[in-house]
């Protein structure tokens, strides 16, 4: 809410919605679309999915949020009083625009969400805020503790294994399965 109170449960990557909604909610070419722009193909499942059922059956959480942000951000503003998401963790977040690593304003504008009820987008690696003094206190941190923007996790995978040049091969194995190719065009990833 306003106040950055949790509005709605955390709601898991695993949860999905109906897709008849995604399909009241958007025409096949801007299905279509989605992919291109995002990065990722559009599910009934992560965020996109899910605001899109929001602003479907409840509107009123979209319209009454003062933020909307993953588990990640909140746990990030938990920690620093601060907002803020990098280009890399937006991806999962299926709001931003890849290649301009911005937000997807024409998206947003149909979900009827201001980009300044968004976490503003930084660099992975930017540091967010130390952690405030009675989080540090409650988990035994010093208050110098820097709170530091990741990335999203088969990317970082890959970058820590070495992964970087076409022909090389990252299998991410935990709670899914993920298989990383390095590959020159961005053109050809989206083929």
């Amino acid at each position: 809410d306003k106040n950055s109170n949790p509005i709605t449960p955390i709601i898991g990557w695993q949860t999905t919605v109906n897709k008849d909604d995604i399909d009241a909610f958007l025409t096949q070419e801007e299905q279509e679309d989605f992919y291109d722009i995002v990065g990722w193909p559009l599910r009934t499942g992560f965020p996109a999915a899910y605001l899109m059922a929001l602003k479907i059956h409840y509107p009123e959480k979209i319209d009454n949020a003062g933020i909307i942000a993953m588990s990640a951000e909140y746990l990030n503003f938990a920690l620093t009083g601060k907002w803020g998401i990098s280009h890399s963790m937006g991806t999962p977040f299926f709001l931003m625009n890849q290649e301009k690593s911005t937000y997807n304003l024409p998206f947003l504008e149909k979900l009827g969400i201001a980009e300044n009820k968004l976490p503003p987008i930084y660099d992975k690696g930017t540091v967010l805020g130390n952690v405030q003094s009675k989080i540090a206190e409650k988990l035994g941190l010093s208050c110098e503790t820097k709170v530091v923007l990741g990335s999203f996790d088969h990317p970082s995978g890959a970058m820590g294994a070495g992964v970087f040049e076409e022909g090389e091969m990252l299998l991410s194995c935990g709670t899914s399965w993920v298989e990383f190719f390095p590959v020159s065009s961005r053109d050809f990833a989206i083929s």
